[in-house]
């Protein structure tokens, strides 16, 4: 038996590197390993179906297309805008003693382990790729990372993303019913009062 997390705390030490060198390099081979294995693949290939291709621009060369469902929100989307989750998240991998448990996780799976679900949207403005909305994944792994459930994830990460724009701030907070004249002058104020009005908060 190979004791993972000790050969590879003894490589570091050989080869002149950190452990946070070495841990990152793991974290990265592991999810690549599994993003090019033949599982990954077979959950995609047994879960997607065909249906008719309903997209003006392409249904006359591709009039049948392949599909997937959502395993959280239950719509219908390509597989190019879906990605595979681990419904019991993976192990972290901050330092070489989660090695062994981290590849556990992340390769050594089993497909009842395993859902697809959708992923952020986006478009490309000014060959910028810019949200369009979030997906599922993103916002199940925010809950996770800050244990809340996924309705407060998915209205935390809106509330980020529009006050990443003063412009989209303002315009949020117009649709909300403030009048420009009434709404605070700094940044942290305009923040703090969306994110009351989008919580159902009495000011």
């Amino acid at each position: 038996m190979i004791d993972i997390n000790l050969e590879l705390k003894r490589m570091a030490k050989e080869f002149g590197l950190t452990e946070k060198e070495v841990a990152t390099n793991w974290r990265g081979a592991v999810r690549s390993a599994w993003g090019d294995s033949i599982f990954k693949k077979h959950i995609y290939d047994s879960r997607q179906y065909v249906v008719t291709n309903t997209n003006p621009r392409s249904m006359k060369k591709y009039p049948k297309v392949k599909k997937v469902v959502c395993a959280i929100c239950n719509n219908e989307f390509s597989r190019a805008d879906t990605e595979l989750d681990h419904i019991v998240s993976e192990t972290k991998m901050t330092e070489l003693t989660h090695a062994e448990d981290f590849i556990k996780t992340v390769f050594f799976t089993s497909p009842n382990n395993l859902q697809i679900v959708c992923k952020d949207k986006k478009k490309t403005v000014n060959k910028k790729k810019v949200l369009v909305s979030h997906g599922c994944h993103s916002i199940k792994t925010y809950a996770e990372r800050y244990n809340v459930s996924f309705e407060e994830a998915r209205l935390s990460k809106e509330i980020i993303h529009i006050c990443k724009s003063d412009e989209k701030t303002l315009d949020k907070l117009v649709e909300l019913g403030v009048q420009c004249s009434k709404q605070p002058s700094t940044k942290k104020g305009k923040k703090e009062l969306l994110t009351k009005l989008m919580r159902g908060i009495e000011i």
